[in-house]
């Protein structure tokens, strides 16, 4: 929602925003391979014979791991473990495991905790086709700067001031841990968190039977209102334990991340 705090857009740059998000998609990765299809066309498996399907299947994979050895190797892609935004196509694409129920999402899970996981990466992926970065990019893919000047020369003073405000004193066993990086992830994480949260006011505020939902909205034995809820639910998703030995990381450390999203809001 492009509300009035972002006068600073010009009108030009502020309806390319709107064309963009429009455009956004959300893309299931799955576990395709056409080739891997072909070849298990040679195994021969009948009904009822176990012994026999068994083998076949064993002859197979030994055959296909004594080819494998003389064939060029190939390029092996980044596994996709969390949704990420894909600038060539401006979707979002999803690993195909986040369709798995009590995974990142359930039935029987409360909104405020849905809101506070999922709706919080996929907002945050949502946030990069619009940061330093993926302004580079238009709503079909093409790399071009739909950015004006003073829009570009705009979110460049406010990102700055943010991370000199922010994050520039944050330590963590003493270490600095402000750096370009940090700056950007610190922008989409606060920025996630905070659509994620209007998110969740936004579908509560529209809940018609509001004692049937509330009363799934609280799990049992947690004594936590939606709100806290959401909240525990976002933290969670970063809880980590770094050793004493790790003296220095080479990222920003999730309590960080947790902490300077929080006290943004």
């Amino acid at each position: 929602e492009l509300g009035t705090e972002l006068e600073w857009l010009s009108d030009g740059t502020r309806q390319h925003a709107i064309q963009k998000l429009e455009k956004i998609r959300l893309r299931l990765i799955s576990h395709e391979d056409a080739e891997l299809a072909d070849q298990l066309r040679d195994i021969d498996i009948q009904p009822g014979q176990y012994f026999s399907n068994l083998i076949n299947i064993l002859e197979w994979e030994a055959q296909h791991k004594l080819q494998s050895l003389f064939s060029k190797p190939k390029s092996a892609q980044p596994e996709a473990r969390l949704p990420s935004y894909n600038p060539l196509n401006n979707n979002i694409e999803i690993p195909i495991v986040f369709l798995q129920s009590r995974f990142f999402w359930d039935a029987e899970y409360p909104h405020a905790l849905r809101y506070g996981t999922l709706g919080y990466l996929l907002a945050h992926e949502m946030l990069r086709g619009f940061d330093a970065a993926g302004r580079r990019y238009d709503q079909q893919g093409y790399q071009r700067s739909w950015w004006d000047a003073a829009s570009t020369e705009a979110y460049d003073d406010r990102a700055k001031c943010f991370a000199e405000n922010h994050y520039n004193n944050f330590k963590y066993r003493g270490q600095n841990m402000f750096s370009a990086k940090a700056e950007a992830q610190s922008i989409l994480e606060s920025g996630a968190v905070a659509i994620a949260q209007h998110a969740y006011q936004d579908w509560w505020s529209n809940v018609e039977d509001r004692e049937d939902v509330l009363s799934k909205e609280s799990p049992p034995l947690l004594e936590y209102t939606p709100q806290q809820l959401f909240f525990i639910g976002f933290a969670q998703l970063w809880c980590v334990d770094y050793h004493d030995s790790v003296e220095k990381l080479e990222v920003t450390p999730e309590p960080l991340r947790v902490n300077g999203a929080l006290a943004n809001l």
